[in-house]
C-alpha cells in the first residue's frame, strides 16, 4: 500500500473510521468521521473496545486496514501524542 511510511501531510487529511463491533452472535457497524487521519488512527488504537474487528480507515484516496492502522500508530512519523501504555 504505502510501505507503512507516509508523509506528515497525509496524516492531516479528513478520514472516516468503520468497525464491526461484536456482541455475542450479532455485530453492529460503528462509523465516525474525523478531521484528520491521525485523529482516526489514535481513536482506533486508544478508544475502540477490544471486541471491535474489521476496523478500517478511509480517506479520499485510500483504505487502511487494522494491521496498517497499528503500524501507522507506532510509526515515528505519527504526529499525535500516544497513551503511554499503548506506545
Amino acid at each position: 500500500m504505502f510501505g507503512h511510511v507516509i508523509s506528515d501531510r497525509a496524516y492531516q487529511v479528513p478520514a472516516e473510521l468503520f468497525a464491526i463491533q461484536r456482541r455475542g452472535a450479532k455485530g453492529s457497524l460503528f462509523y465516525q468521521r474525523f478531521d484528520t487521519m491521525a485523529d482516526a488512527i489514535r481513536f482506533a488504537m486508544e478508544e475502540m473496545p477490544p471486541g471491535s474487528s474489521n476496523t478500517s480507515i478511509e480517506t479520499d484516496i485510500e483504505r487502511i486496514n487494522s494491521a496498517d492502522i497499528a503500524l501507522l500508530y507506532a510509526a515515528d512519523q505519527f504526529p499525535l501524542k500516544r497513551r503511554a501504555h499503548l506506545a
